[in-house]
């Protein structure tokens, strides 16, 4: 009889009382998102600080890159030169480029994803030629694998593995783990049948201190994916809301283009990314109902949800500037990104001192960094 008991005993003081059950299967913790406490944004930050990034010949990228912040340098993809990787210090000063194009050995014609491990070294994979190609903080060319396969998504798990998220027409999964020559070690989540690959990333990569978090905002579920390969299912955010069709599902376009088109009313989903931390999880989401765009956070501790229904009536905090949060470092800080077009859209302008506009103008991308009230 105890040992019937005793499993039940540690399910519950794993996924506490504020759980609802899962009817798919997932074997995480199910966060209720439907029931949702309105809050002010400002009560979460600090300030916000603001970070240029030059803007040079040598530093000239298109916004939407990815820009990510590690050991004190911010990385970003320059999709307008074939995907080399642009390396600014703290202060948003740029230092150098890394990669070389061609079609030799340590050159690509093109890259569509990058990372970069403890030791700074920048890992570029190209798209023309699969392969994973190594340099150093100096630009050094170090080492070159080629795959067997198309990886939209990259990440270094480990000094031996790297997973990558694949797309269907090369693999039958979409999570492959690898070892450091791209050999298959692991595969995770099968790919539908009828599943169309459009190439849109509804499937993210976000840090974690045991290898990396998985975002399968499609189902709105996060995984984490440890240093040894390993998945481990957290999270799934129900938020009670119209579930789309498996033919919509199916195909990420038809998804889009049905919310467009107001036929998915009801249908709540996250849009960006949905930020991890130790006690909280943070992100964006897309009310159909109400036509909007609400920030959310979920306290892990106490089981709360909260979304900004109130607005905020301060222009220093106001967490509406984040246009596309792809960051929480050290719990403590929202990396987010800002362009010109993105800026002229948004109703708050006043939010952005004047001396950051004629950046923006130029073409420029200034990064907004919300620190956190600790």
């Amino acid at each position: 009889m105890k040992k019937s008991i005793l499993p039940l005993i540690l399910m519950l003081l794993l996924f506490g009382c504020g759980s609802k059950q899962s009817s798919d299967g997932f074997q995480g913790k199910v966060l209720d998102c439907e029931k949702k406490e309105a809050f002010n944004m400002t009560s979460l930050v600090d300030h916000i600080e603001f970070v240029t990034l030059e803007q040079n010949k040598e530093s000239v990228f298109g916004f939407g890159t990815k820009i990510k912040y590690i050991n004190g340098f911010y990385y970003a993809m320059n999709i307008v030169d074939g995907g080399r990787v642009l390396v600014f210090d703290s202060k948003g000063k740029f230092i150098r480029k890394i990669g070389r194009k061609g079609r030799g050995p340590g050159e690509f014609i093109k890259s569509i994803a990058f990372d970069v491990d403890d030791l700074g070294n920048v890992y570029i994979v190209g798209s023309k030629k699969f392969k994973v190609i190594k340099y150093n903080r100096n630009n050094k060319f170090l080492s070159e694998v080629k795959m067997d396969f198309f990886g939209k998504g990259f990440r270094v798990l480990s000094d031996d593995k790297f997973v990558f998220l694949a797309n269907k027409r090369q693999s039958e999964y979409q999570i492959l783990v690898t070892d450091h020559q791209c050999n298959i070690i692991k595969k995770y989540f099968k790919y539908p049948e009828g599943y169309v690959d459009r190439d849109i990333d509804f499937c993210r990569f976000s840090n974690a201190k045991n290898g990396v978090n998985y975002i399968h905002r499609q189902n709105q579920e996060i995984y984490n994916i440890t240093s040894d390969g390993d998945l481990v299912p957290l999270y799934k955010l129900d938020f009670g809301c119209y579930t789309p069709s498996e033919e919509s599902r199916n195909d990420p376009r038809k998804l889009i283009r049905g919310h467009r088109a107001e036929k998915l009313l009801q249908m709540h989903f996250c849009k960006y990314d949905i930020l991890l931390g130790e006690t909280c999880i943070y992100g964006t989401y897309n009310n159909t109902e109400a036509k909007k765009n609400r920030f959310f956070k979920y306290d892990l501790d106490k089981n709360k949800m909260s979304a900004d229904f109130v607005g905020s009536e301060s222009n220093e905090c106001d967490l509406r500037q984040i246009v596309f949060p792809s960051q929480l470092y050290n719990d403590s800080i929202i990396f987010s990104t800002l362009s010109y077009n993105t800026f002229k859209k948004r109703n708050n302008k006043e939010l952005l001192p004047d001396s950051l506009i004629p950046h923006l103008k130029s073409g420029g991308t200034i990064l907004i960094k919300h620190i956190l009230k600790q």
